[in-house]
C-alpha cells in the first residue's frame, strides 16, 4: 500500500492499475480519513460517504461543502472521485480540470482524471497527466504504474517496461502491475520473462483471471499447450460462464488435436451468447479437420452473416475459409475469387494481424493444392508474395499472435 497523503480532510491512497483500461488489484480506492461520528460538517460527510461507497451521496454533500468557502477546492474532488468510481468518466475529468485550474494543489487530481482519460480511450492525455504527477511526486510507484499500464495499450512496450519496473522498484508489488509488466514483455518478444511476471501475479493473487488468460497465451507461444490448457481450465472452474476463456481453450484443444473437445467448447459459445463470430470461424476449422466438410460450410456461412465490415480480421478470414472450402468441393473459379477479394483486402488492410492470417491461409491453400491447379495456384503465390512484402517491410512485428490459423 502507498503512502498516504492527507490533504485537509481528504486522504488519497490509490491501488490497481489501468491495464485493458480498468482497475485491477486489490483494496479501496481510499483509504482512512473517516470522518468524525458528529456528521455535522458538509466536507467530512461527503468524505465518509466516498470512502462507504455511496458516491452519489459524496457528490450531494460535497456540493453542499462547495458552498462554504472555508471548505476550498476539496470538495471537488471528492466529486471527480465520486464520478469515477461510478463510471461517469466525462464528469470526472470535467471535475478534477475545475479542481487544477482553481489552484488545486492535491497531485492526486492528475491521477483521478488520467484514470478518467485512460477510461475515455483518451490514452495520450492520460499519459500526459500520469507525467505530470510523476513531475510533482517522483517517488510515487502508483503514478509509474499507471503510466506503464496506459502506455501498454498504446504500443509504447519499452518504455511501458521502464515505468513498470520502476513502480516496483518503489515497492509497487501489486498482481495488476505484474500482469502490465508481462504484457509489455509479451509483446517485446521476452516470453520466458512475461512468464515470469504472470506467475508472479498469480502467487500474489491466486485464481486472478487477467494473469491466467494472459499466461496462457506466453504458454502457446513456449508450445506449451497443455500448460495453457489448464490455465484456461483454471478460469472456467473459477467462472462457468467465461465465454473468453472457452474460446482460448477451444483454440488450443484444436492445436493438440482434441477436436471434440474444441468443438463442444464452441458449441456452448455459440449457444450461451459469446463472440460467435469467433466461434463459428473456429468451428468451421474444427469441422474441416473433421471432415464433416457440410458442417464446415454451414458454420462459415453463421460466420460470413454475422460479420460485419468493420471487422476486417473476420472479414479476411472468414472469406479464406469459403475460398478453401470452395476449392475442396471442386468450385474453383468461385474460389478463385473468395481467395482474389480476401487478399485484396488483406493487402489493402492497416491491421498487420490479418496480414499474417492472409499468408498463413494462403499457404494452407498451395498446400492443398500440390500443384494440381496450376492457374490458381499461380494467383495465391503472386498473392502471398506481395503479402510477404507487406510485412518484411514493418519495422517491428507483434509478437503476441503465435497461435495458428486463427486469431
Amino acid at each position: 500500500m502507498m503512502p498516504i497523503m492527507p490533504v485537509g480532510l481528504l486522504t488519497l491512497t490509490f491501488v490497481g492499475t489501468v491495464h485493458h483500461v480498468q482497475f485491477v488489484g486489490s483494496g479501496p480506492l481510499l483509504s482512512a480519513a473517516i470522518a468524525s461520528d458528529r456528521g455535522q460538517d458538509p466536507l467530512e460527510a461527503a468524505n465518509a460517504k466516498l470512502q462507504a461507497g455511496h458516491y452519489q451521496e459524496a457528490i450531494d454533500f460535497a456540493n453542499k461543502a462547495l458552498v462554504e468557502s472555508a471548505h476550498g477546492l476539496e470538495p471537488l474532488l471528492i466529486k471527480a472521485l465520486a464520478y469515477l468510481q461510478m463510471g461517469q468518466y466525462e464528469t470526472a475529468v470535467k471535475e478534477s480540470s475545475q479542481y487544477l485550474s482553481a489552484g488545486g494543489k492535491n497531485t492526486k487530481a492528475y491521477q483521478v482524471r488520467g484514470s478518467a482519460l485512460a477510461k475515455l480511450g483518451k490514452t495520450l492525455e492520460a499519459i500526459d497527466d500520469f507525467s505530470a504527477a510523476i513531475r510533482h511526486e517522483p517517488d510515487n510507484a502508483v503514478f509509474w504504474a499507471s503510466r506503464g499500464s496506459v502506455r501498454v495499450t498504446v504500443r509504447q512496450f519499452e518504455q511501458a517496461l521502464v515505468d513498470l519496473d520502476t513502480a516496483v522498484r518503489l515497492g509497487r508489488r501489486t498482481p495488476g502491475v505484474y500482469v502490465d509488466r508481462g504484457a509489455a514483455l509479451r509483446q517485446l518478444g521476452r516470453n520466458e520473462e512475461a512468464y515470469e511476471s504472470y506467475s508472479k501475479g498469480l502467487s500474489l493473487k491466486p485464481g486472478y483471471r487477467s494473469a491466467l488468460l494472459e499466461r496462457g497465451l506466453i504458454l502457446e507461444c513456449m508450445g506449451k499447450d497443455h500448460d495453457a490448457v489448464n490455465d484456461y481450465s483454471e478460469v472456467i472452474r473459477n467462472n462457468p460462464q467465461d465465454h473468453e476463456a472457452r474460446l482460448y481453450r477451444a483454440w488450443v484443444y484444436a492445436e493438440l488435436g482434441d477436436l471434440s473437445s474444441s468443438a463442444e467448447d464452441l458449441h456452448w459459445i455459440i449457444n450461451k451468447g459469446g463472440d460467435k463470430i469467433a466461434a463459428y470461424v473456429q468451428l468451421a476449422n474444427v469441422q474441416l479437420r473433421m471432415g464433416n466438410i457440410s458442417d464446415a460450410m454451414k458454420a462459415n456461412d453463421e460466420a460470413l452473416k454475422l460479420v460485419k465490415e468493420s471487422d476486417i480480421r473476420y472479414r479476411i478470414l472468414s472469406d479464406y475459409q469459403r475460398g478453401l472450402l470452395l476449392l475442396i468441393e471442386g468450385k474453383s473459379e468461385e474460389s478463385k475469387r473468395r481467395y482474389g477479394s480476401a487478399s485484396n483486402l488483406a493487402e489493402k488492410s492497416l491491421d498487420d494481424i490479418a496480414v499474417e492470417e492472409a499468408i498463413r491461409q494462403l499457404k494452407s491453400a498451395q498446400n492443398l493444392l500440390s500443384g494440381q491447379k496450376k492457374d490458381l495456384e499461380q494467383d495465391l503465390v503472386s498473392s502471398l508474395q506481395k503479402l510477404l512484402e507487406r510485412i518484411q517491410s514493418q519495422s517491428a512485428q507483434d509478437s503476441r499472435h503465435c497461435r495458428h490459423g486463427y486469431f
